[in-house]
């Protein structure tokens, strides 16, 4: 803890010590570990009381000499307290051991007797290490109340002895250790109330390292992360604690800055890919140092590193600074990667080149630029002739397409297959289309029967014969993510029902007569709006379809008994069927195979 930085150390205590205690509730009565633990507290708070605010010159022999004398009685009395306590004042009797020890060792830094200091904190090294936020809270009784400690009053305390540690470590040249208590505070994730003292802190810490890691000529890639850390720590505890930092005799973040630039001569690997520099470039342009950040940005060039959105900040740099030696190279590196098609990208790089002072690189890339434009037009006017050609075809866009229902031929949802056609003429957005469907003994359905809820259970029957429609349809001939379609079918449904008999009765339903044959037939007319997908390119049509719409129905029982008065007939289906009907209908299914259309 060099005076550097003791002063600050002492002005950002964050009150250390006042632990945020809590009174909880009045306690029970002490036991004598409870009275002995009191007493202690006490003579630590008017030890730590009176350590508050002093700073070097005010420190005597005598104030040394009285603080050691009280350190060690508060221990003594806490040891003790060790002995006879519970487990609870057994934990909390520690923790105010190790705070009277780091109250003593804190006030020999102050007093720069270094080594004296870091005897006194090494003491307590092990405690402070292996204190985590599970070992809280600790409670204990304090003038007739129940006070508490949480893991946030230790934590400022323990990323300040972390940074203490690395200077002292430093100051006794023991590099490696400096080292391993600087990444202890840097890589403490608890946050103070004030960022600007976590950015201290972190920073002094990081300072402390790089100076060790030069010492032990440490020049890894930890190390060059850390010195990028450095500047950033600057940048971040905000403007009154970098002016202390001047203040105090520190070099601001050059530190940080001269070990980044000379890694190039300690250890090339770490900066073979350039990342380091840009990343320290981009940063220094946030700290406004234009000066510092051109020699970033150059390295960075220099050692491969390229972005396309990061050059931009090349340019503004080296505008900033009339740094043409930075436009140049950074206008190089551009021109490297810009494709011979990119006409404007050349008109750009020409003009960089005028502008940073190289005539005879600009000519040459305003050459290119110029046989890009050529090239570019001769393309576009052999697109133009072929999309005239295209668009004189696809004004007609004819097509024939014939092909079949696959999923009757190989899937047999009735008893028979059944087998059917499709062909259709391609005009424009537009299809014409007709279809023949030979039935072979497909289900009879009796849906009007349903609706009236007349039962025709062991009536079933089959029928045979075809299905024919014509179909406008209009969508595009694509693929299925635009060859979407919609249009009016109208089809017409002949159907021969398998022979059946019926008993035969008077009108009345009471007068047996006889048992006759029928056979029946049907004939539908469907109008309907049919819609779907399909695919017809590259010789290949297929086509996945659905149709809503309504169907008007003449029924034929097949037998002079059928729909006359003078009968009653026992077959549900003869005797409920009206010879006309209306009723809705779907159709779906798929058909597939070839055609014309080759696009």
């Amino acid at each position: 803890m060099k005076q550097r930085s003791v002063r600050r150390l002492i002005s950002l205590i964050i009150i250390l010590f006042s632990f945020t205690q809590t009174a909880l509730a009045q306690v029970e009565a002490y036991t004598e570990a409870d009275t002995k633990l009191d007493s202690a507290v006490h003579m630590y708070n008017r030890m730590r009381d009176g350590i508050d605010n002093l700073s070097k010159d005010k420190v005597t022999n005598e104030i040394l000499e009285n603080t050691r004398v009280q350190r060690n009685a508060i221990v003594t009395l806490l040891d003790e307290v060790i002995v006879i306590g519970n487990a609870q004042n057994i934990s909390t009797a520690k923790y105010f051991r190790t705070l009277a020890h780091y109250e003593y060792g804190y006030l020999l830094g102050v007093a720069a007797k270094m080594n004296d200091a870091r005897f006194a904190l090494e003491v307590i090294k092990s405690d402070m290490l292996s204190m985590q936020p599970s070992d809280f809270k600790k409670t204990y009784k304090f003038e007739g109340k129940n006070y508490s400690i949480a893991w946030e009053n230790i934590a400022p305390t323990l990323i300040e002895y972390f940074t203490s540690m690395s200077e002292l470590y430093y100051s006794a040249s023991n590099y490696s250790e400096s080292i391993k208590m600087a990444m202890l505070s840097m890589n403490f994730e608890y946050t103070t109330e004030s960022l600007g003292s976590k950015y201290w802190y972190k920073y002094i810490a990081a300072t402390n390292y790089l100076i060790s890691s030069s010492a032990l000529k440490t020049y890894n890639a930890e190390a060059a992360q850390v010195a990028y850390n450095q500047i950033n720590y600057y940048y971040q505890m905000g403007k009154d604690n970098q002016e202390l930092v001047t203040n105090n005799g520190l070099l601001g973040y050059a530190t940080g800055y001269n070990f980044i630039i000379g890694l190039e001569q300690n250890n090339k690997s770490v900066v073979s890919d350039g990342v380091i520099y840009a990343q320290t470039a981009t940063l220094l342009k946030t700290l406004n140092d234009n000066t510092r950040a051109a020699t970033m940005y150059t390295n960075a060039l220099n050692n491969g590193y390229y972005n396309a959105s990061w050059i931009e900040e090349v340019y503004l740099i080296a505008n900033a600074e009339k740094n043409n030696a930075l436009g140049l190279l950074a206008t190089e590196k551009e021109a490297a990667r810009v494709s011979s098609s990119d006409c404007p990208a050349w008109r750009e790089i020409a003009s960089k080149y005028a502008q940073y002072g190289n005539s005879i690189k600009s000519n040459q890339a305003n050459t290119t630029a110029s046989n890009c434009e050529a090239t570019a037009k001769a393309a576009q006017d052999a697109y133009e002739k072929q999309q005239a050609k295209q668009q004189r075809k696809d004004n007609l866009d004819f097509s024939i397409y014939a092909g079949v229902y696959p999923l009757p031929l190989i899937i047999r949802y009735n008893k028979y297959r059944d087998y059917g056609a499709v062909a259709g003429i391609g005009l424009y957005d537009v299809t014409i289309e007709a279809s023949y469907k030979l039935i072979n003994l497909n289900h009879v359905i009796y849906e009007d029967l349903t609706y009236q809820d007349v039962d025709y259970d062991g009536y079933e029957n089959y029928w045979d014969g075809y299905r024919a429609h014509i179909a406008l349809k209009f969508g595009d001939r694509d693929p299925y993510s635009e060859g979407a379609f919609y249009g009016p079918l109208f089809e017409v449904v002949s159907r021969n029902y398998l022979r059946t008999t019926s008993n035969v009765f008077s009108a009345d339903g009471i007068t047996y007569l006889y048992e006759t044959d029928f056979t029946p037939s049907e004939l539908s007319y469907n109008l309907m709006l049919n819609m779907g997908a399909r695919i017809e390119e590259n010789f290949v049509m297929l086509e996945m379809f659905m149709g809503l719409g309504a169907s008007y129905n003449q029924f034929d029982g097949g037998g002079i008994e059928y729909d006359n008065d003078a009968f009653f007939l026992d077959n549900p289906v003869l005797q409920n069927r009206k010879p006309t009907r209306f009723g809705p209908i779907i159709r779906m299914g798929m058909t597939v195979g070839l055609t014309t259309r080759n696009n």
